[in-house]
């Protein structure tokens, strides 16, 4: 582990240095750079924004990106404004808007003004201002890097790969709705099983499954658990977590057969339609006696990734299964 004793598993010579010295090596990368996306981003520098309520304000730079803005869920910021870092940082390296577009989604939104509500537009300013956000090496230390928290690294992998190639301790989100083979991201994935419009009909069923497939997670609601009942049984009976993601609503609202599991209340930053505490309870009960099942979040109103542990539990367990 970082800051262990040991050495690092074998990797290529610019990962095979101690644990010891991999910060050394995480600022000369940075200092001579990697790719010529970042030798672009040599001129800006990049700190972390004032806060202003839950909105951080930008500044002008010259290379037109803007500087990183830090995802309130990882970061770790409490509504008090005190801080809990997770241990993860996200990154999204396309230059445009994710393509899956998934109804309410937290990071990219797909209503008319759900998009302004998204940390990656902090004054309502189009998405596309603050895209690709990328931390550099720098800003990233030894946190394991989160690509595409909003986006799908599936959208064109080969730019995905290479703007990501310098992190040492990454891995990746998808949704392969572009049919990528999940084991040529060579690091960790995790798979979302049923994107947009996916959602409430069927699932992605892999089988046999990679290697290096982290996890699997489902966009949840209380009317769609047939998909949950089909991806538990599929998944854990092949050693994959299954992670639940309750759906939370702003540009529609729950089914109305259902509109009693959920409550309008502020998630994270932002106020939705979110699912109460008893309605989590009931399906977090339905698969008690399933150990690989996990909610994203420790509770139906804890969402902030230091109190998760779900994403770096499972990124060091598959991590270990690649590289010794």
């Amino acid at each position: 582990m970082l800051g262990g004793q040991k050495r690092c598993p074998n990797r290529p010579l610019t990962l095979s240095l101690t644990c010891a010295t991999r910060a050394v090596r995480l600022r000369i990368s940075s200092l001579f750079g990697f790719s010529q996306f970042y030798a672009r981003r040599t001129a800006v520098e990049h700190k972390r924004l004032p806060v202003f309520g839950n909105k951080r304000v930008p500044v002008t730079v010259p290379n037109g990106y803007g500087p990183y803005l830090y995802n309130p869920k990882t970061e770790g910021v409490a509504r008090d404004g005190s801080k809990k870092p997770s241990g993860i940082i996200c990154c999204i390296p396309h230059p445009n808007r994710c393509p899956g577009r998934c109804g309410d989604c937290f990071f990219q939104g797909d209503g008319k003004d759900e998009a302004t509500r998204s940390y990656l537009s902090p004054n309502g300013d189009p998405l596309e201002d603050h895209l690709p956000n990328m931390p550099t090496l720098e800003q990233v230390g030894r946190q394991v890097v989160r690509v595409n928290d909003g986006g799908d690294s599936s959208d064109n992998q080969a730019l995905v790969l290479a703007r990501t190639a310098m992190f040492p301790l990454r891995f990746y989100n998808t949704s392969m709705v572009f049919g990528t083979n999940l084991a040529d991201f060579g690091e960790p994935v995790v798979l979302t099983l049923n994107p947009s419009g996916m959602t409430y009909r069927r699932i992605h069923v892999v089988d046999p499954v990679p290697p290096n497939l982290m996890f699997v997670r489902l966009r949840v609601t209380t009317w769609n658990l047939h998909l949950v009942d089909q991806a538990v049984e599929h998944y854990t009976a092949r050693g994959i977590p299954v992670v639940l993601t309750f759906m939370a609503f702003y540009t529609t609202k729950p089914v109305e057969a259902y509109a009693d599991d959920y409550v309008w209340s502020q998630r994270t930053t932002n106020s939705y339609w979110v699912i109460k505490p008893e309605a989590w309870q009931r399906v977090m009960d339905r698969y008690r006696a399933n150990s690989l099942v996990y909610s994203c979040g420790i509770r139906s109103n804890v969402h902030a990734c230091s109190a998760c542990g779900n994403c770096l539990r499972e990124f060091w367990r598959t991590y270990r299964q690649l590289h010794g």
